[in-house]
């Protein structure tokens, strides 16, 4: 074993707390959380029509500003960092089942998909229930049949989305429940090892900006579609190796050169 793997070791074995990052913006928390509770307060309320109507207000108000922040947002925020297209989630969900699948700073491609649905339907049931209380659709038919298979939808995507995020937590060992109220979590090397503090601040000389966020982006992002897995970020190690080896290779130059 060699000195620096023992060093992290002993390091690890004194429980030092993994450095964090920043990755939900404000906003996204509050609109998550925000229309979890317009959800739920429609969906109990269904016989108190007055508070119905408005909980659904709110979802759609909700909708409607998440999807002009998924063009506008934060980084993490933006659909092009999570949407990706059937080929990209097929190839995650496929690392899934063999148990290689990656570790996603922001939303993996499942989560990414599952958050359009969920907006979809949201949209959907939102939209025609409003249509139900107008003049030209009250009583129709089709309108309200369409607004209750819209709600049983999304109460089942809801618990899939949880089912989701619980699967996550445990594979990944990190709580993304609590990342949603922080919006922070936790910062990887290669490998998906965590970055201790100092080196945290080491990473992010090296590659100038934050940590995962430069690193194997443009080759990563093709393959998945947008989001940066954690575990294809370089060690601080071995970047400063091969800053050695380029210093050793261009004194080795100049030598022959003289």
């Amino acid at each position: 074993m060699s000195s620096s793997a023992m060093v992290e070791g002993a390091e690890a074995g004194r429980g030092e707390r993994p450095a964090e990052r920043r990755v939900w913006d404000p906003l996204v928390r509050i609109f998550h959380w925000s229309l979890v509770a317009a959800f739920a307060t429609a969906w109990l309320s269904e016989e108190g029509r007055s508070i119905h109507e408005n909980a659904g207000y709110v979802t759609l108000g909700l909708v409607a500003f998440r999807i002009l922040w998924g063009f506008v947002g934060s980084r993490h925020a933006r659909f092009t960092d999570f949407v990706v297209g059937p080929q990209g989630l097929l190839r995650y969900l496929g690392q899934l089942l063999r148990g290689r699948a990656p570790r996603f700073v922001g939303h993996n491609p499942a989560g990414g998909t599952m958050v359009l649905a969920l907006l979809g339907l949201v949209l959907v049931t939102g939209v025609s229930g409003w249509l139900s209380t107008t003049d030209a659709y009250w009583g129709v038919e089709w309108v309200e049949e369409l607004h209750e298979v819209a709600a049983n939808l999304t109460l089942i995507l809801v618990f899939a989305h949880v089912a989701g995020v619980v699967l996550t937590s445990l594979k990944d060992r990190e709580n993304l429940v609590r990342a949603m109220v922080t919006g922070r979590k936790r910062a990887c090397a290669r490998r998906g090892r965590s970055v201790r503090p100092g080196r945290l601040r080491l990473q992010e000389l090296l590659d100038g900006g934050e940590v995962d966020e430069e690193a194997g982006e443009q080759g990563q992002q093709v393959q998945a579609g947008g989001n940066v897995p954690a575990g294809q970020v370089r060690s601080p190690d071995r970047l400063a190796g091969e800053q050695r080896h380029a210093g050793q290779r261009q004194r080795g130059h100049a030598e022959e050169r003289a």
